[in-house]
Order: structure tokens, then sequence, then C-alpha cells
């Protein structure tokens, strides 16, 4: 079971920083940490981690909401336990738990009411483990100089806002070798440096049936920073064609995918089908037992920057159909400023749904499970809120932790 711990993990321990870009708005901070907390649980490969050195922009002080909401990514996505700061505010320039005479804060009360909760409930989170997700957005190391991380980061909120739960991973860290990939899909967005060693682990994730999501640049460069497209492309005949040319520009621009008019954020491009000769916005392609849909544009850092997620939310939903189908619990519409985590547990599911929306949102779930009791709400100015039936209701900056029975058989 997961535990809080004021001061230095255990020696030994595996220790990964919440890594949140310097940009990334207090809205989106709370997102951004769930992100770090998977793509952490996937590089620790099942050994036990710890989150660590979570820093605010400008040196703020986190709420107790905001800690709240840290804690419980902490817990969904798998961890050890999370590191928090112990000292009082002179003994460091950086944020605590204590207040200034060294005693109990509003963030120590609010950390001690989420490991209360976990303690009461040692039943349900002592087997927890995080749901597996069919989906996967995967960065590179060598595109982060670039703001893949970004663009990442931007497909990770649009999925998770539809109740999706996605996992975050760095490409090396996958799980290259399950024999079928059928039910499976791996979005690579905005990652304009991917290595050459992954074009035949790519090749062969989508020919053993998996769904490869590309966009914006991706696979503009190899390691060597050398243009992939100015040669002849490996992965041509399963991506279904070249990048024919690319135009960056500032601000927003709108372009047309399918029948949707969609909003790309400072990079527009075209690709070349192979097969046919023309020159398309978005390109879909077979190989093997698998597909691909490639977006040769920033259209993820697009829809954020706009706010205008719905129609890129209805697009991506009906490319992941079969996939999204198959998932035990979603939510039944996007939710702008919500994002969900999945825990399984002995006899059902444990959700964890973070509000970051300014005002209060009831989600409404798609599942064959009904809440069997809630097990962690955070009051917010009074404001209460409640899961029961297949509805969740939070307001702005409340985490909702509900457990949901499986029907007996």
């Amino acid at each position: 079971m997961p535990v809080v711990f004021r001061g230095e993990t255990p020696a030994g321990a595996l220790r990964f920083p919440a890594v949140v870009p310097e940009a990334m708005t207090m809205r989106r901070f709370g997102m951004a940490v769930a992100a770090s907390a998977s793509a952490a649980r996937n590089a620790a490969a099942g050994a036990p981690f710890y989150l660590t050195d979570i820093a605010l922009p400008s040196g703020q002080t986190p709420s107790p909401e905001a800690l709240v909401r840290w804690l419980w990514s902490a817990v969904a996505a798998g961890a050890s336990g999370m590191e928090l700061g112990a000292s009082t505010p002179q003994d460091s320039r950086v944020w605590t738990l204590r207040n200034i005479q060294g005693g109990p804060s509003s963030r120590s009360v609010a950390v001690d009411a989420v490991c209360g909760t976990l303690v009461a409930n040692r039943d349900i989170f002592a087997g927890a483990k995080p749901l597996p997700s069919p989906i996967s957005v995967l960065y590179t190391r060598e595109s982060a100089p670039a703001g893949g991380q970004a663009s990442a980061l931007a497909f990770y909120e649009i999925l998770t806002e539809n109740g999706l739960y996605p996992e975050m991973a760095e490409m090396s860290e996958y799980g290259w070798d399950a024999p079928s990939f059928k039910g499976r899909c791996i979005v690579i967005a905005g990652q304009v440096s991917v290595p050459s060693r992954y074009y035949p682990l790519l090749r062969e994730f989508v020919k053993k049936g998996g769904k490869l999501v590309v966009e914006g640049l991706s696979f503009y460069y190899d390691e060597d920073m050398a243009p992939a497209f100015a040669r002849p492309f490996p992965l041509a005949d399963v991506m279904g064609g070249v990048l024919e040319d690319s135009e960056t520009f500032p601000g927003l621009r709108k372009l047309k995918i399918g029948k949707y008019k969609l909003w790309a954020s400072g990079q527009c491009g075209l690709v070349h089908n192979e097969a046919s000769g023309e020159s398309l916005t978005f390109m879909r392609n077979k190989y093997g037992r698998g597909t691909v849909l490639w977006m040769p544009s920033s259209i993820a850092l697009g829809t954020v920057e706009s706010g205008h997620r719905r129609r890129f939310s209805k697009f991506l939903l009906s490319e992941l159909s079969e996939i999204v189908a198959e998932m035990p619990i979603r939510f039944r519409r996007l939710r702008k400023g919500i994002c969900m985590q999945v825990l399984q547990v002995p006899g059902g599911l444990v959700t964890v749904v973070g509000s970051s929306a300014s005002h209060r949102r009831k989600v409404r779930m798609k599942t064959s499970l009904k809440v069997g009791k809630q097990l962690f709400m955070n009051p917010v100015d009074g404001h209460e809120g409640r899961a029961r039936n297949r509805k969740v209701k939070v307001h702005a900056g409340q985490t909702n932790v509900a457990f949901w029975k499986e029907k007996v058989k």
C-alpha cells in the first residue's frame, strides 16, 4: 500500500521526479503530474518507485487541493510513495508541509486525510494495481529539446478528458515483446526525433494488429538529427507514404481533417500517399493486421491551446472505436478539465477523478459496474462531491475516489 514520506525516501529506492514543463499552467498541472506518474511507473519496470521533487512554476506554494490531487495520482500510478517536504519555510526556499511555526498546516492536514483513507481501506488498496490501458502515448528523449514533451502531454490531456486513462512512456520502455498487439494503440505526437532502432519495433507493432497514431512532425529526424524523409523513408510502407511538405507559422490555423475542421498550432503538413499519389492532410493505412492514422500537423497542441476539444475528441473516438469499446469504464462524453486514473482492486475497480475545471462537473460513466463505495472526497469551499450509481460529481479542485463493484456472476 502506498505511503507518504515527509522527508527522504528509503535508501536505494527508485526515485522519479515529477517532470512538468515550465510553461504548464496551474490549471493543467495536475494532469501533468498524473502523466509523469504514469511515465515513472513504466520507467521503474515493475520495481517499487517513489515520486519526488514536484516543483511549481515560479516557486509557488501548492494548495491543499493540489496536494491531494498529486497524492492520488501517485497512488493510481502504482507508486510505493511520494516524497514531500517536511522542513519549515525558514529552512528551505521551496514549499513545505509545515507552517512557519513548525506546526501542521492546511497542506499537512490534506496529506493526512489521504493517508487516513488508504489505511482505513487497506483491504481494497493492499492489492491495488493500475488498470492496464490499451492506449499508450510514447515520447523519445531525443525529441525533448524540440518540445516533444508538450505535444505528448497535450495528446494525453485530450485522451484523459474522455476518460480513456492512457499510459505515458518513453519509447524504450514500452512492452514491445507482446505476441499480439490487437486492441492496442500507440500515439506518437510531436516527436520530431525517433531513433531508427525503433523502426523495426513499430513495424512489428502494426503488423501484429496494433493501431499507430502519428501526429505533427514525428519521425522528421532520426537519432543523428538527419532528415528521415529526405531519403527513402524506412517506414513508408507501414505508414502509407512520406512527408511531402511542412509549413510553420505563428499562432493557430484551422485545417480540415476528414469532415472535421480542427486547429493546428505553429505547424501544418501534407502526406504524399504512395499508392494514389495524392497530397493529404491526413491518411489511414493498413499494414499486416494493423492500421496507421497519420496527421502531419500539430493538432493536439492546437486543440488544447484553442480550447476547441470536442471536434478532435469525436474524431479520435471514431478512429479508436474498436479499442474504446473494450475498456471497462470511461466517460460517456468529453469532460474538459477532468482527469481519470483507474486501479484494479479485489472485487472491482477504483477510479480517481480529479477536476481542474472552474466549476462543478457531473461525469457520467459508460460501464457495467456501479459505485460500491465512495472512498474519498475533499470538500472545497464548502462544496461536496459524490459518486453514486454510474455518476461522479466533482467541484473545481476536488478529487473523488470511488470503488466500483463488479457484478456477481
